[in-house]
């Protein structure tokens, strides 16, 4: 049998909540998705999760939630992750045998009786914090899991590098169904099933404002270039937003990709 995944890219602060709310429901319908993943790391006035902004997410239709290096950014967000009220994981090899993180880094879904395992992964170049190597706690995760007899594995790789996405999809490729990259807020169109039958896209995009600078209102951004001084950034509420995201189809049977397709609208929220 398939599945029908939905990954939406990071929801950037109010109006990343509010285009999710308005696209989501429908969207749904339209495609016919059995599981609904999205990044929340920048859910909470784009940095960090709370409880309201989570639960506004879910009732829309979202049914996990990964993250990022953004994740704790708000004073509950390490709560969230320990009290396990939402379907909610961090990055897996932000924890090693030195260092131990709240939450969990993976989790496994029913979906139509299958079981699903959701790895959520952090880049290493061009983040100030040192992270395990991705690569080998993949390999590591793929082992531990073994027993559980999962029929699908999907990746959501929070990373910095175009490069180092890249490496994972191919690192990844027949012993996943689908990987795709987050963080950049910048959509890629290089979505595609590679050689061994992983699904793959670089970066999903963002959930938020179409005009501004990768979710940020532009002013202040612009602001920042011109001055070489920090300003503190502002989100706008209401405005054209844009959603991004991918439509994957899984043979659970074989735990491979089938198709691999954009989601982007934009919508004028007032």
């Amino acid at each position: 049998m398939t599945i029908k995944v939905l990954a939406i890219g990071d929801i950037m602060g109010k109006l990343g909540r509010r285009v999710v709310e308005r696209v989501l429901p429908d969207l749904k319908k339209e495609l016919g998705i059995d599981l609904v993943i999205a990044n929340g790391e920048n859910i909470a006035h784009g940095k960090g999760m709370t409880r309201p902004t989570l639960q506004q997410a879910k009732d829309a239709g979202v049914d996990v939630f990964t993250t990022g290096n953004h994740m704790n950014k708000k004073p509950e967000g390490v709560e969230i992750l320990e009290s396990k009220e939402f379907s909610i994981i961090r990055p897996y090899n932000w924890s090693d045998e030195l260092v131990s993180v709240p939450g969990d880094g993976s989790c496994v879904v029913e979906v139509a009786g299958k079981k699903i395992l959701i790895v959520n992964l952090i880049g290493q170049a061009f983040f100030k914090e040192k992270f395990e190597n991705p690569f080998h706690a993949l390999d590591r995760i793929l082992e531990e899991n073994k027993q559980e007899a999962v029929d699908a594995v999907i990746v959501d790789f929070h990373a910095e590098a175009t490069s180092e996405k890249v490496g994972m999809g191919w690192h990844a490729d027949g012993k996943t169904s689908l990987v795709f990259g987050t963080h950049t807020h910048v959509p890629t169109a290089d979505q595609r099933i590679l050689l061994e039958g992983t699904g793959y896209v670089t970066d999903l995009g963002m959930c938020g404002d179409h005009n501004g600078v990768i979710g940020v209102a532009r002013e202040a951004a612009v602001e920042q270039f011109l001055t070489n001084l920090s300003t503190n950034y502002t989100l706008k509420e209401e405005g054209p937003a844009q959603f991004n995201a991918i439509c994957a189809t899984i043979n659970t049977d074989t735990g491979r990709c089938e198709s691999i397709e954009r989601v982007d609208r934009i919508v004028e929220i007032g």
